[in-house]
């Protein structure tokens, strides 16, 4: 069966659509191409590797850096300095990141209930 000879017209949301998930695809693999990163330069320092800049922390979080610095401010990420600048192990952020996972996970849950009950009244 071939599809070259056939038309077929796309609505303009969907086109909106996939060009949100590719951008979306775009920047999981640059924030993989940081974590590999981040992990290969862990294994060559032995272990001593001052961790990742606070952009490159932000990058992986998929927020701005600035959002990224008011949580060390607030210490809800460990961080330590190297000079004047603030750095984040891997470690750190990967699990400060799943623990953000898994609050959204029961929000998302919390209001999945919520619209059961609202359902059933």
């Amino acid at each position: 069966m071939s599809f070259l000879n056939n038309s077929v017209k796309i609505p303009k949301e969907l086109i909106r659509l996939l060009g949100s998930v590719l951008g979306v695809v775009k920047k999981e693999k640059g924030r993989a191409d940081t974590e590999a990163s981040a992990k290969e330069g862990e294994k060559r320092s032995g272990g001593l590797n001052p961790g990742l800049s606070t952009q490159e922390a932000a990058d992986l979080l998929m927020m701005t850096r600035p959002e990224l610095e008011d949580l060390l401010d607030e210490g809800r990420l460990p961080f330590k300095t190297r000079g004047e600048e603030r750095h984040i192990s891997l470690k750190d952020l990967q699990r400060y990141r799943k623990q953000r996972q898994a609050e959204r996970e029961a929000r998302l849950k919390e209001l999945e209930n919520q619209l059961k009950e609202l359902k059933k009244s």
